[in-house]
């Protein structure tokens, strides 16, 4: 199985966060594309084709201050992948603790 990522690191406060965006594969065998944490169990989209699909990963800092790693990920045993990096953002959806 081969995998390929996009890695960034981002200093975050406490609180909870939406990192989304759109991905496309193309004859993809294997688990699929995902975006995550790096820290963060992966939820695996097939896609198919041309068409762009939405991604979103939900998570929560729960640090003061933390820096967390966002992940693009491809995994399979073939086929090819594409993020679109204009598509990508890092939403902050809930405060932390007060």
């Amino acid at each position: 199985v081969a995998t390929g990522s996009w890695r960034a690191k981002v200093v975050l406060e406490a609180g909870q966060y939406r990192f989304e965006g759109r991905a496309r594969a193309r004859n993809l065998q294997g688990p699929g594309i995902c975006l995550r944490i790096s820290s963060g169990q992966p939820a695996w989209q097939k896609g198919a084709g041309t068409d762009w699909i939405p991604l979103r990963y939900a998570f929560a800092v729960e640090e003061l201050i933390d820096e967390v790693e966002l992940v693009c990920e491809f995994r399979g045993e073939r086929g090819e992948a594409w993020f679109d990096e204009d598509s990508l953002k890092l939403i902050r959806v809930g405060g932390g603790q007060e």
